[in-house]
């Protein structure tokens, strides 16, 4: 099991307010503003000259989480009042704003631009009486502003992380020593950082709080103890699924009824097909879950990428009267609803591909599909446990895009193998793929495993090619290469290929269509539906039924057993790892599958 450090809120150092240059990436150009303790988003605004709603535009994650001590805030360039930036020089100093005065400036002036009386001014001002002077500093008693809005004058809460600058040949293993945190956790606080680690980029770093309390963990987890102990049920769990059905006139069922299906059917948009076949799924689950006594009600939102869509719908309901919420699909959605229902601790499942970094700081959050580090951990326990006293060695592209790739599987098949008392895995750096190189290396007529964990179609492509040439060709020579689940998108490897040279490949989903749970949901999904179960209805069966046997067994406290219960279902593995003390839940089940006969086989 992949073992994370618990995060905890923790103080940031402060930082400087402001950078002097003017920054510029894809986006255009921009200043970077690094928040402090005691500061709010209208104080920033009046700081730079520009709107509140600009920076929210700039920041979208400040509408979904608040302000945050030490986070790194866009000032678009573009937007800035310039005239007036240069003319004003602003501090602000927790609660109040420092303006120094300039050239031609008047108490008026002032007064004008945050919107205060000059009397409110002059009150904590008293020096101004003698007179303005250039460069004079004036306080500014800005949360009395008749244009600040009780929203924009929250103050930047504490973050459970803190902002790093890469530095040259820096890795994320040496990051991770540094700050005394998992490899994995750095990655989802950076949105699985895709591109690598940038030489002076800012990062964010998980940080651990050594003033964390284990006797109050202990008492909270004592007290939850109890109140699920003498909880009985007495009445219906409430359930509910945001999908995106983009069904206009559908607003909310209490229960999942065919004329949805009617409705779907007059409105037919391509996008409503995913909802629709995931609701399906859901449908023939709770089929099953109805005859093993699951009482719940269910309530349908259709929940999809127009902006307000969701808000829309919770307008007209209340999040805390629900015992579990299934979606929104779309990222945004579910982290504003997530936000909004952390505080009653509601779980929140999402079922699909988003970053794992949704999780952080809310304890309610499920993530349903594994993230490409599960995928890089579950293969190298597989391969730790299945081929450890095997010719086994890692292939290492070294290009950047792979690096952290191959760090990970490193660090953790060596934990894995350190268990067993073996030797840590070897590695061969091989920048470009050739003949000769390959030929060097593989002498003997053996079995070679080789552990490639690159996603660099040319790279693999070239690899795979000149393998198979070496296969047939030297006929004592064998392959066992083991790959990432993105090769089986690439469509210029041949399927023969993948099949000489044992290919094996992680998948975050996996359907066996001669098993028997397959065979009779398949046949029940036939009468209902006249058509087979895609991969949407599959997975909304898997969710549905999982979730619904946990929270029929231990009711609205399941999610304090979620890492107890691993089930293989239709084509989705469950194995649950929290990620934080604070954070949230992700799915670490994952499966292995080779190609044989032209047919993907499960191996594990």
């Amino acid at each position: 099991r992949l073992i994370i450090f618990l995060l905890y809120w923790l103080p940031v150092a402060l930082l400087a307010q402001q950078t002097s240059d003017i920054l510029k990436d894809e986006k255009g150009k921009y200043y970077l503003h690094l928040v402090e303790q005691g500061q709010t988003l209208y104080a920033i605004s009046k700081k730079y000259s520009v709107a509140v709603d600009v920076l929210q535009k700039a920041n979208p994650e400040v509408e979904v989480s608040g302000l945050k001590i030490g986070q790194a805030l866009r000032i678009p360039y573009e937007e800035v009042d310039q005239k007036e930036l240069k003319k004003s020089e602003i501090t602000i100093v927790n609660d109040t704003i420092i303006h120094k005065v300039a050239k031609q400036e008047t108490l008026y002036s002032i007064s004008k631009k945050y919107n205060l009386s000059i009397t409110e001014i002059v009150a904590i001002n008293q020096h101004v009486n003698e007179g303005l002077q250039i460069g004079m500093e004036i306080k500014i008693p800005y949360a009395q502003s008749n244009d600040a809005d009780a929203e924009n004058m929250q103050f930047a809460r504490e973050d459970s992380l803190v902002l790093h600058v890469v530095r040259p040949k820096e890795t994320l293993f040496a990051l991770s020593k540094e700050y005394g945190i998992s490899i994995d956790s750095i990655q989802i606080a950076n949105q699985g950082l895709p591109e690598g680690l940038k030489v002076g980029t800012t990062i964010r770093i998980p940080k651990k709080n050594p003033r964390f309390e284990l006797v109050n963990s202990q008492y909270k987890h004592l007290e939850d103890s109890l109140k699920e102990a003498n909880w009985q049920q007495e009445k219906a769990y409430r359930i509910a699924l945001f999908l995106p059905l983009y069904l206009p006139e559908f607003e909310k069922e209490d229960t999942l009824h065919v004329d949805l299906e009617d409705k779907a059917k007059k409105e037919v948009y391509p996008k409503s097909k995913i909802g629709l076949d995931f609701l399906r799924g859901v449908h023939i689950a709770i089929d099953s879950l109805s005859k093993k006594g699951l009482w719940a009600d269910f309530e349908v939102f259709d929940s999809h990428d127009y902006p307000d869509s969701v808000e829309q719908y919770f307008s007209k309901s209340n999040i805390d009267k629900f015992d579990m919420c299934i979606g929104p699909f779309y990222r945004s959605h579910f982290e504003q609803l997530s936000e909004t229902s952390k505080a009653k601790m509601i779980p929140m499942i999402n079922p699909v591909k988003v970053p794992s970094r949704v999780l952080l700081d809310k304890a309610n959050t499920i993530k349903v599909y594994p993230s490409q580090t599960a995928e890089l951990v579950g293969m190298a326990k597989y391969v730790a446990r299945n081929y450890s006293d095997s010719n086994l060695f890692l292939l290492n592209s070294g290009r950047f895009s792979d690096q952290e790739n191959a760090e990970i599987f490193r660090s953790q098949i060596n934990r894995f193998l350190g268990e067993q008392n073996r030797d840590t895995l070897p590695q061969i750096a091989m920048y470009t793929v050739s003949r000769a190189k390959l030929d060097a290396l593989f002498k003997d007529n053996t079995t070679y495993s080789i552990v490639v964990p690159s996603t660099n179609q040319a790279y693999v492509s070239t690899l795979l090619t000149m393998l198979n040439d070496i296969y047939i060709s030297k006929r004592g020579i064998r392959f066992r290469v083991f790959g990432m689940e993105k090769w089986l998108e690439y469509d210029n490897i041949e399927t023969a290929y993948l099949m000489n040279l044992n290919v094996h490949i992680p998948s975050s989903r996996f359907t066996d269509y001669t098993s028997k749970l397959f065979v009779n949901l398949a046949t029940s999904f036939r009468e209902k539906y006249g058509t087979d179960p895609n991969e949407f209805a599959l997975l909304g069966f898997d969710v549905a039924y999982y979730f619904g046997n946990l929270i029929q067994k231990h009711g609205p406290f399941f999610i304090r057993h979620l890492n107890e219960y691993k089930a293989t279902l239709a084509s989705t593995r469950f194995d649950f790892v929290k990620v934080g003390e604070v954070s949230g839940y992700e799915n670490q089940g994952i499966f292995i599958q080779t190609i044989e006969n032209y047919q993907l086989k499960l191996v594990y």
